[in-house]
């Protein structure tokens, strides 16, 4: 075994634990072949290693520029010194080198055969500072198998028996015994008792007891216990026990086991040795959740060691003192993937004069999962999901930290009581930060002494409705009902726990209004009374769609409350208006062309008065297909009428991208499938008056009996069964079935029985707080995730963070990055684990009444925050075009709520003028450099 391998081997023992990689510790730990083991075959397109290297002072730079980049390497330097898991174009520097000759070597970590790793010696010079004579009597030992340069007109003794060739114009004294014959014009050393004369220019040793007149430049060393002066610009070497000063701008090292006095601004001198790392081990592996740096020290003094810990971006993650007289070890532990340094400092000394480099090779942190929940004056924060790293949970009120708890081992769970009332916001994050985990923050956790029950202060009674103020749990939502049962209506406690809800319903006196949170009747509280509805005073008029050969559902509109009584020969219907003014009947049967339908529309004190209107059954309207590169009169005429519902197109005649997107939005809004092409359903829903607008997205589209062809409707029997209430096939088609399912529904859960999923039933339907048929678990939804394919239940969820301001784009059925950030935020905001998945336990929240809003936003059209582009309507845009008018933006022509052309141009302009990206989008770059906030 040659020295080269010797060293390897060493290293290699050194290194056994260390777990850079997975494959690195076996390898390291191989000993080389003996010339007896069988040589494999070395692979053709695996290439030797290639390195450049680079002394200076005190200091060896390796540059790896050659070899197979997919494997790592391993640089060795002497018998302890070494970088593993480098690869082609990386450098190492090794620093703080005593002077003096080194074995380098640089070879793949595993040591393939048939490769030739990079063999050399380096010698590395010492600083340029002087050094410090031995004592008297005393020599600096040599390094082993080295010998150390003799000091100027000194000669160095041979190594055991070698001689020494002499520097020019010296002699080598002789070995015992021996005789060395002189150099040309020399003379040979006389034998004992006798004196030779000096040759021209030297001079000769003065006998025992006498000293020799030094010649010109040189000194003579004093007797025993005697001191000489020094020459000009020289110093004299202490005699034993004593300290020479030292030279002007320069420094003695100290003798063994003492210090030298600090330079300017440091407080403690370095020892006179350099430290050397002994061993050092990375107690991780691939796969690991957390791993660790160890290992030992040596140095020499008696002024402490200090180990610090830089991450990857430099900042300082730790810091440990290793004692002067203890055993030289450290340790960092729980630490994360990423490549650290280990400064070495002496304590009290902020030059460090030891750095190396380790990579840590485990698996990445798991990002975090955790939960808070609010209770009476506390908050209480568990994480179900994280590393095994220490976590920090930081409460903050105010903008200022109140108080931080650990959690040593990442799972766990902490509380935070006596709370003062107040906005809280909690984070929860690894303690040292983890690439690619992001904390998890709660904002706006409110904290009561209490939780506020509910209060109605007022009921009014107007013309076919009952208007109801009160207080309630701020944010919560509340459901209320009449007595009578004929309507209810669910309303949301502002942030001050104030609510003012108006109840739509039919004329008449009404005994009570009940309200309660959700379902739960045992937070259910009365306001009793006599509330007397009145009917329009005026005639109000009736519109219809039109009722063809296939139509089951009629669908009418007319003042709100109004009671519309509708008949066939054969069936009679009566409904109510709900606050939209929409009637929806529903027919036993199909009806042949000519039949005739009466309407009798009832108004006026007691419905005393009324009138009729006819209708007759015709054949239904065919529609063409109109898709992407369609040009014709029907394009403009759909265009038009998209228009005039508020979606972001102008009437055109050709079917674009922006038609098509258009589209997709109205189909996903009327609970359709959303496939951007304008087909007899879609447009059929279009021209109907029960078309929902743009902007409506806190609404779900009412169904009856007989309507089918609406993606929504497989949802909401997918709902009822998975609560109980249907039983049958899910199969889109709203049919008896499916109207038993929600008339049971409505009955269990305090609403008026009507068998017609209107918007208040469905909110309290797609809600936690729904109670299931008894014995049924309540919640069971079906887990959505990110997906490539159309879901109508992700509709309903869009359309649920869409309304809650989480999303801000188009509600379209897709669970893509959007809808992503959209249930992340969620999530985080309402204290669950932030996974960015919608599993049952965040539908259950997201649909309850106790679901929080966004963050400054209690509905899509806050002027909070809020992403603003091009077909955005309401506050939020006023807000936007008001400050462009006020910065002198005159593209903007008038603050009308529409982000149309005018401010889409004023927008571009802006962002041009402060530098930002020009895309004519209001993001919160755009927002904050507009408004000065930080969003």
């Amino acid at each position: 075994m040659n020295a080269f391998d010797m060293k390897r081997s060493v290293a290699a023992m050194l290194c056994a634990a260390m777990l850079g990689s997975a494959g690195a510790p076996a390898a390291l730990a191989e000993q080389p072949s003996t010339p007896d083991e069988p040589k494999k075959e070395r692979s053709a397109e695996v290439k030797s290693p290639e390195a450049a290297v680079s002394v200076k002072e005190d200091s060896v730079t390796v540059t790896i520029t050659g070899g197979d980049a997919t494997r790592k390497m391993v640089i060795l330097l002497g018998d302890d010194l070494f970088f593993e898991g480098v690869t082609v174009g990386d450098t190492r520097t090794f620093t703080s080198l005593a002077a003096g000759s080194y074995d380098l070597e640089v070879d793949y970590v595993d040591a393939l055969p048939g490769i030739t790793p990079v063999r050399t010696t380096v010698s590395v010079p010492g600083k340029s500072s002087e050094t410090t004579p031995p004592a008297a009597g005393e020599t600096t030992p040599p390094a082993s198998g080295e010998t150390t340069p003799p000091a100027s007109g000194e000669t160095t003794p041979p190594a055991s028996g070698e001689t020494t060739p002499p520097a020019s114009g010296e002699t080598t004294p002789p070995a015992s015994g021996e005789t060395t014959p002189p150099a040309a014009g020399e003379t040979t050393p006389p034998t004992a008792g006798e004196t030779t004369p000096p040759a021209s220019g030297e001079t000769t040793p003065p006998a025992a007891g006498e000293t020799t007149p030094p010649a010109s430049g040189e000194t003579t060393p004093p007797a025993s216990g005697e001191t000489t002066p020094p020459a000009a610009g020289e110093t004299t070497p202490p005699a034993a026990g004593e300290t020479t000063p030292p030279a002007a701008g320069e420094t003695t090292p100290p003798a063994s086991g003492e210090t030298t006095p600090p330079a300017a601004g440091e407080t403690t001198p370095p020892a006179q040795e350099q430290p050397v790392v002994m061993a050092m081990t990375r107690s991780s592996r691939a796969g690991e959740k957390t791993g660790a740096i160890e290992g030992t020290i040596a140095f020499g003094g008696e002024t402490d060691m200090v180990a610090k810990l830089y991450d990857g971006t430099g900042a300082q993650i730790a810091e440990q003192t290793i004692p002067a007289d203890g055993d030289g070890s450290f340790a960092f532990t729980h630490l994360g993937a990423d490549t650290y340094t280990v400064a070495f400092h002496y304590w009290g000394n902020s030059s460090p004069v030891l750095s190396l480099k380790y990579t840590v090779n485990v698996a990445a942190a798991e990002q975090l999962s955790a939960t808070a929940t609010v209770g009476t004056a506390r908050i209480d924060v568990q994480v179900s999901k994280a590393s095994a790293l220490p976590v920090t949970v930081t409460l903050v009120l105010g903008g200022k930290e109140v108080a931080a708890k650990r959690i040593e081992g990442g799972v766990g769970a902490v509380s935070f009581d006596k709370l003062a009332s107040g906005s809280y916001t909690v984070s929860v994050d690894y303690e040292t930060a983890q690439s690619g985990c992001d904390p998890v923050v709660f904002p706006s956790l409110n904290v009561l002494a209490e939780v506020a029950d509910i209060v109605i202060s007022k009921v009014t009674a107007g013309e076919n409705q009952l208007t109801v103020t009160g207080t309630a749990q701020p944010g919560a939502d509340v459901t209320l009902t009449t007595e009578p049962a004929t309507t209810a209506s669910i309303v949301r406690a502002d942030a001050k726990g104030q609510f003012t809800a108006t109840i739509t319903c039919a004329a008449g006196t009404y005994t009570a209004v009940h309200a309660q949170y959700g379902a739960d009747s045992a937070t259910k509280v009365s306001k009793t009374g006599s509330f007397a509805v009145t009917a329009p005073a005026t005639k109000p008029t009736l519109a219809t769609d039109p009722i063809t050969t296939g139509s089951l559902t009629v669908i009418a509109k007319t003042a709100a409350g109004t009671v519309v009584n509708l008949k066939t020969g054969d069936y009679g219907q009566t409904v109510t208006a709900g606050s939209d003014g929409m009637l929806r009947f529903t027919l036993p049967h199909t009806y042949s062309a000519g039949t005739t339908v009466t309407f009798t529309v009832y108004y006026g004190k007691d419905n005393a008065q009324s009138f009729t209107q006819t209708v007759k059954v015709t054949h239904p309207a065919s529609y063409s297909l109109l898709k992407r590169g369609t040009v014709s009169d029907e394009v403009y005429a759909l265009t038009a009428r998209l228009a005039e519902l508020g979606y972001p197109v102008s009437a055109t005649h050709s079917y674009t991208d922006s038609v098509a997107a258009a589209v997709r939005l109205f189909q996903s809004a009327n609970g359709l499938a959303v496939d951007g092409l304008a087909g007899q359903l879609t447009q059929t829903a279009l021209y109907s008056l029960s078309a929902v607008r743009y902007g409506g997205e806190g609404e779900y589209p009412t169904f009856v009996r007989g309507d089918r062809g609406y993606a929504l409707i497989y949802t909401l029997q997918q709902r009822l069964k998975d609560l109980g209430y249907y039983t049958i096939r899910v199969d889109g088609i709203f049919g008896s079935g499916t109207q038993r399912a929600v008339r049971d529904f409505q009955a269990v859960n305090g609403l008026t029985p009507t068998g017609v999923a209107d918007s208040t039933t469905q909110k309290l339907l797609y809600s936690s707080a729904a109670k299931p048929v008894s014995g049924t678990v309540s919640g069971s939804y079906t887990t959505l995730s990110r997906s490539p394919y159309y879901n109508a239940a992700v509709v309903t969820l869009q359309r649920r963070l869409k309304a809650l301001g989480y999303l801000t784009s188009s509600v379209d059925g897709y669970f893509g990055t959007k809808t992503y950030r959209a249930v992340c935020n969620f999530q985080s905001r309402n204290g669950l684990s932030v996974t960015g998945i919608a599993d049952p336990t965040t539908q259950q929240v997201l649909y309850s009444a106790g679901a929080k809003a966004a963050s400054g936003s209690t509905s899509s059209s806050a002027t909070g925050y809020r992403l603003l582009y091009w077909g955005c309507k309401g506050d939020a845009v006023k807000r936007l075009q008001s400050a462009l008018l006020a910065a002198g933006y005159s593209q903007v022509k008038v603050a009308d709520g529409i982000y149309g052309q005018w401010t889409y141009d004023g927008v571009r302009a802006f962002q041009k003028d402060r530098g930002l990206a020009v895309d004519g989008i209001a993001g919160k770059n755009t927002q904050n450099a507009l408004y000065g906030t930080s969003y």
